[in-house]
């Protein structure tokens, strides 16, 4: 598994990079990493004009950091697709998303070795609509900092007991279908909106 990756802010990127599974075996990876190092990112200014190389570890605790604990837009095509390649776990959903699907995609390893979802960190809950919708948003966590608990449009700016942030998702390709009526495939988006 691989994937690209882009952080804008204010219409601006400011990063792009890659990432691949922890397992790629060592010649995969050179292709990557012969990629990164004789291309650029296309980047503004006060960017980070080197190509960042991550693996899928490394990429889902930058997911954490600006998906949950920034709160920024997260953006991709055919998302519940896409997180369910980068989770570790899987189980059903419950509550508003019961007959869903909870996935967890922040791990450690335990004791004797093994790789668990992190308690710690909020899991991805996906309930499909139909076949173009699905209904998306982080689960509550344990032990949520004080500033996790501080609604998005609070005057005061004081947490909330049992406040939990839902996260923004933004799926490209029920945006797609939603303006055309059409279900795409990625490549078919590509070319009709390019």
């Amino acid at each position: 598994m691989s994937g690209f990756y882009r952080l804008i802010v204010a219409g601006r990127c400011l990063e792009e990079g890659l990432f691949y599974d922890d397992n790629l075996p060592k010649k995969d990876r050179r292709v990557l990493e012969d990629y990164v190092a004789t291309h650029r990112a296309d980047t503004v200014a006060e960017g980070i004009r080197q190509l960042r190389l991550l693996t899928c570890s490394q990429f889902v605790v930058e997911l954490y950091k600006y998906a949950y604990k920034a709160r920024c837009l997260l953006v991709g095509y055919d998302l519940p697709f896409e997180l369910s390649r980068l989770a570790v776990d899987f189980a059903p959903a419950r509550g508003r998303f019961a007959g869903g699907f909870s996935l967890g995609l922040w791990s450690y390893t335990d004791h004797r070795g093994r790789k668990r979802a992190n308690p710690y960190r909020p899991r991805i809950r996906i309930k499909y609509i139909d076949s173009k919708r699905a209904l998306k948003g982080f689960a509550a966590r344990n032990s949520p900092d004080e500033v996790d608990r501080i609604p998005e449009h609070s005057v005061t700016g004081e947490p909330r007991k049992g406040y939990k942030f839902r996260g923004y998702f933004l799926d490209l390709r029920t945006l797609a279908f939603a303006l055309t009526d059409i279900s795409y495939s990625l490549e078919g988006a590509c070319e009709a909106f390019l």
